[in-house]
């Protein structure tokens, strides 16, 4: 075998090996992405802080993001799979990107226009004005319940000494 020859068949290995590594790296962060208590914890219960706490510790080799290497994991989900595809992630990821919904596709890369922004910031506000309506209405439904439940027990009481 030719120096060559030997350099290339070792670039080959230490191919497979990362790609096994990258593997088995991604299909942990989808396991500790289901640990909602951790992210909890740790994060306020921030899904993105904790994706960006993962990406900078444990995914700083690569430019594919989290979120693109779980959904190639999602449509590729065994080490065969990506063994066949080469561990090219960008291979998988024109699968799994074809198959996208067309405002996923859209937002995809990450980067939404100025007007989008805009449409975006003011929906948010209508949600958070939202959830504070449901909010409150939660808070009086939970009095009204404590006073239908005092109302139950004193006629449960009243009802025990009535002797029919």
């Amino acid at each position: 075998m030719t120096e060559i020859e030997v350099l290339l068949e070792r670039l080959g290995k230490l191919l497979k090996q990362g790609g096994k590594r990258l593997y088995e790296r991604v299909k942990t962060v989808v396991e500790v992405l289901k640990h909602d208590e951790w992210i909890e914890i740790n994060f306020g219960g921030n899904d993105n802080k904790a994706i960006e706490w993962l990406k900078k510790t444990y995914f700083s080799d690569t430019d594919s993001t989290i979120g693109k290497l779980t959904a190639i994991f999602a449509k590729f989900p065994t080490l065969k799979e990506w063994e066949e595809r080469n561990f090219d992630i960008n291979l998988m990821w024109a699968v799994v990107y074809k198959d996208l919904p067309e405002p996923e596709r859209r937002h995809s890369n990450g980067r939404i226009s100025a007007r989008e922004a805009v449409q975006l910031k003011s929906e948010v506000e209508l949600l958070k004005k939202e959830l504070e309506l449901v909010k409150k209405e939660r808070d009086l439904l939970k009095q009204e319940n404590a006073a239908l439940r005092k109302h139950i027990r004193e006629l449960m009481k009243e009802s025990s000494y009535v002797n029919v």
